[in-house]
C-alpha cells in the first residue's frame, strides 16, 4: 500500500499540514483536497490545518493509502466516533482532536436535530409512504443530519454546494440503487417538508470505459511523424509505441540487437518495404546513440518503466503531435453511447484544452491551470459552452487520466434564464409565402408544422411519413429517443406533390447527390433569405420555428403534457418554458404609460 507521511509546519504565517510522498497516485489524491498548495521553500504539498481538511484526506486515502506520522503508522488509531486520529500519537493529531472537540455538537443543535428527524418521520407517515420506504429514508436522513451536526451546521442552513458535496462523498463507489435512495431521502426533506425548489444532482453516468492503446496504421504513422520529426531515436520510439504497439516497460527492456525479436510482434509489417523502413530506423538510431546493451539508455543506464513512459509523452508534447491525443480521445468516446455531435464537441473541447497546455502531458495539470484556462476560454462564450467544456474535461480526466475533481475545483458557470423568442402566425405565413422554390417551401413548412429540430428534419426519411394516420415518425431524435409528431392534412397535400415532383430516393429532403441528406448550411440560408425578403427584423434561425410551433399549440388551449410528447422533451419543465407567452391574464395587463395622456406633445 502507498504511504503518505504528514507533519505540522508553519508556512507564510499559517499553520499547515505538510504531505510527504514519492508516488504520483498519492500526489493526485492530495491535489483533490480544497485549498492545498505547493511550497517551493518546503518542497512539498501542504493542506489546511483543520479537521475538515483532515477528514477529507482520510476519506480520499481510505483503503488505498496508509497515512503515517514521522514514519510511524497511525492506521490503527482511528476513532470511529470522531473519525480523527487518537490524541496520543503527536501534537498535530492532538490539534485535530481539539478542533473536532471544539466543533462537537452543542446541546441546542442536538435537540434541534432530534426534532427535525422526528418531524421527518411523521411527514413520511402523513404522506402514506410504505414501511419499507421509511426504513430506507430515515437512516439515510439521520446519517445526513449527523454528518453536518459534527461540523456545527444545521441542515436547514446548508447551501446547495454543501448538499452536493455530501452526496458525492457518500455515493462514491456504491451502486446506483443506494445512490438514488440517498438522493430521494434528502430531496424529500427539502422539497416536501421545507417547500423549496426542486434539487437536481447530476452525478454522471457510470460507463465501463477502458483506456485502449493508441495505435496507427503504418501509413498514418508516417503521415504523423515524417514531416516534423528528424531525430532517429524519437522516430523509432514513437514507431514502437504507436505502430508496433509495445508498452513502455517492454521498450525499456529491448536489447540492442532486437530486429528479429520485433518481427515476432503481430503488428510488425509483413511486407518487406515497410519492414525495411523500420530496420533503417533501428540502424539510424544505433548510429546516433552509443548504446551498450539496451536499445534505449539514459547516460549509460537503462530506462525505468516510469522514465520511458515520461520520455514517450515528452516526445509527443515536444513535437505537438495532436493526432496522438485525438486518437486517444476517440478511443474513449467510441466506447460510449454518446451522440455523434456530443463526441465531436468533447473532442473539440479537450483538444482546445490540450493546445492551451502546449500539448504537454495533462497528468501534471493542476486545478489552478484548469481554472485559468476556463476563465480565458469562457470570456466570450455562453454559460452552456463553458459548462460543456467542464463536462468534457471531467470525462477525459476520469476515464483517461484516472483522476477525479471536486466540484469546487471545476466551478460551473451560472446559466441564464432562457425565454425563447417566437414568430407570430402572420410572420410564419409571410416567410413561407416568400419562398418560391417548392422544395424549400415544403422544408420550412414541415419544420414548423411538426415542431421539428433541424437534425430531425434533415434525417426524415420517406418511410417515416404515415399519411393514413397523419403522423411523422421521428427516429433517434435528441437523446436517441423515438416519437410520433403531427402531419398536418394541409401539409400532406403539399408533401405528396413535392415527393412526386422531386422523387427523393431515401430522405425526404436530399442534397445535390441522391440518397444524401440536405446540409444544415443550406437549410439555414433558406430561412434567413426568406425572413429578409418578408421584412422580419428578428434574429431568425431554424429552431425559432420549433419555438413558434410550441407557443401556438399552447395558445390554442392544448395541454402542456401533450405538447411535451410532440416535442420529445424528457422533463415537463422544459416544455413549460413556452407558457410565459400564453398566459392571457398577464398579456391583458395594460402599461401605466397608456394613462399619461401625452397626446401630440410626445412629438
Amino acid at each position: 500500500m502507498d504511504k503518505l507521511t504528514i507533519h505540522k509546519i508553519e508556512h507564510l504565517g499559517e499553520t499547515r499540514i505538510a504531505c510527504i510522498f514519492t508516488n504520483s497516485i498519492v500526489c493526485n489524491v492530495v491535489r483533490q483536497i480544497p485549498n492545498r498548495r505547493w511550497s517551493k521553500t518546503c518542497k512539498c504539498w501542504h493542506i489546511p490545518y483543520s479537521s475538515d481538511a483532515w477528514k477529507t484526506l482520510q476519506k480520499l486515502c481510505e483503503n488505498k493509502i496508509e497515512i503515517c506520522l514521522d514514519n510511524a503508522s497511525v492506521a490503527n488509531n482511528i476513532n470511529e466516533n470522531t473519525q480523527v486520529i487518537a490524541p496520543s500519537t503527536s501534537n498535530i493529531i492532538q490539534k485535530v482532536v481539539n478542533d473536532s472537540a471544539r466543533k462537537r455538537k452543542s446541546d441546542t443543535l442536538n435537540a434541534l436535530n432530534e426534532k427535525i428527524v422526528a418531524s421527518y418521520t411523521v411527514m413520511l407517515e402523513i404522506k402514506k409512504y410504505s414501511i419499507s420506504t421509511k426504513e430506507v429514508y430515515v437512516p439515510f436522513f439521520r446519517q445526513f443530519v449527523k454528518y453536518f451536526e459534527d461540523t456545527d451546521k444545521c441542515v436547514d442552513d446548508l447551501l446547495y454546494s454543501d448538499i452536493h458535496d455530501y452526496i458525492r462523498l457518500k455515493t462514491s463507489g456504491v451502486g446506483i440503487t443506494i445512490t438514488k435512495q440517498l438522493i430521494s431521502a434528502i430531496k424529500f426533506y427539502y422539497e416536501k417538508m421545507l417547500g423549496r425548489e426542486t434539487l437536481y444532482f447530476s452525478l454522471g453516468s457510470n460507463h465501463t470505459i477502458e483506456q485502449n492503446a493508441i495505435l496507427f496504421d503504418f501509413g498514418d504513422f508516417n503521415e504523423v511523424v515524417k514531416p516534423q520529426i528528424k531525430k532517429p531515436s524519437h522516430r523509432l520510439c514513437l514507431c514502437l509505441v504507436f505502430f508496433v504497439g509495445l508498452r513502455a516497460s517492454d521498450i525499456a527492456l529491448l536489447p540492442k540487437d532486437c530486429e528479429s525479436e520485433l518481427r515476432r510482434f503481430a503488428r510488425f509489417p509483413k511486407d518487406e518495404k515497410n519492414a525495411k523502413i523500420i530496420s533503417r530506423m533501428l540502424d539510424y538510431h544505433l548510429e546516433d546513440n552509443n548504446c551498450n546493451n539496451l536499445l534505449f539508455e539514459r547516460k549509460g543506464r537503462p530506462f525505468s518503466s516510469a522514465e520511458m513512459r515520461q520520455y514517450i509523452w515528452w516526445i509527443v508534447s515536444y513535437y505537438r503531435i495532436d493526432m496522438v491525443y485525438r486518437k486517444q480521445i476517440r478511443n474513449l468516446l467510441d466506447q460510449t453511447n454518446f451522440e455523434k455531435t456530443t463526441c465531436e464537441q468533447y473532442e473539440s473541447h479537450i483538444v482546445a484544452f490540450l493546445q492551451s497546455l502546449n500539448f504537454q502531458n495533462p497528468v501534471q495539470t493542476t486545478p489552478e491551470q484548469i481554472k485559468t484556462f476556463l476563465h480565458q476560454y469562457g470570456k466570450d462564450r455562453a454559460a452552456d459552452s463553458q459548462n460543456a467544456m467542464i463536462t468534457a474535461l471531467r470525462f477525459y480526466f476520469k476515464y483517461c487520466l484516472k483522476r477525479e475533481f471536486l466540484p469546487s475545483e471545476l466551478p460551473r458557470a451560472r446559466r441564464t434564464s432562457f425565454k425563447p423568442q417566437v414568430l407570430s402566425l402572420e410572420e410564419i405565413a409571410a416567410i413561407i409565402q416568400c419562398v418560391d422554390n417548392e422544395k424549400h417551401r415544403t422544408l420550412l413548412s414541415v419544420i414548423y408544422s411538426a415542431g421539428l429540430r433541424r437534425s430531425e428534419a434533415r434525417n426524415l426519411q420517406l418511410a417515416d411519413i404515415d399519411y393514413s394516420r397523419g403522423v411523422l415518425y421521428i427516429k433517434a431524435g435528441k437523446g436517441k429517443k423515438d416519437r410520433f409528431t403531427l402531419l398536418s392534412p394541409s401539409l400532406a397535400i403539399f408533401l405528396k406533390s413535392y415527393v412526386e415532383k422531386y422523387k427523393p430516393e431515401k430522405y425526404v429532403f436530399e442534397g445535390e447527390k441522391s440518397g444524401t441528406p440536405y446540409s444544415y448550411t443550406s437549410m439555414d440560408k433558406i430561412l434567413k433569405r426568406a425572413a429578409t425578403k418578408a421584412g422580419i427584423n428578428k434574429l431568425v434561425h431554424l429552431h425559432l420555428l420549433r419555438h413558434s410551433f410550441a407557443t401556438h399549440i399552447l395558445e390554442d388551449g392544448y395541454d402542456t403534457r401533450y405538447l411535451q410528447q410532440l416535442l420529445g422533451h424528457n422533463s415537463i419543465k422544459t416544455t413549460q418554458r413556452y407558457t410565459h407567452l400564453t398566459n392571457d391574464s398577464v398579456l391583458r395587463i395594460r402599461s401605466p404609460f397608456d394613462k399619461l395622456n401625452l397626446g401630440a406633445n410626445t412629438s
